[in-house]
């Protein structure tokens, strides 16, 4: 791992604590099992969950009210977007002779 000063990742976040608490919270998330999100040598979850913050491995989401209605939103125009894409398959009639 190459060493990431905080300086750099102060400017990633709007305030240290904030920084603290999502680097925490990704530790924790490790510690707990799950697997992380990079290829490194160190074992140490704060260092891993560093690195993975620094790579921008993860998304931050400070309002998660906000978050969830922005990707219901954007899943719907998906939706439609799919929907107003697909050909509408017209039905051969029982009268047609299929060679």
């Amino acid at each position: 791992m190459r060493k990431i000063s905080i300086d750099e990742l102060n400017e990633m976040v709007d305030s240290s604590y904030s920084l603290v608490t999502i680097i925490s919270k990704r530790a924790r998330q490790i510690i707990d099992g799950a697997k992380p999100l990079i290829e490194t040598k160190t074992i140490k979850p704060v260092a891993v969950a560093i690195e993975e913050f620094y790579n921008k491995k993860f998304e931050v989401i400070y309002d998660y009210d906000k978050y969830l209605k922005e990707k219901e939103a954007k899943e719907s125009e998906t939706i439609e977007a799919e929907v107003t894409e697909t050909p509408v398959m017209e039905e051969q009639s029982d009268n047609q002779s299929i060679d």
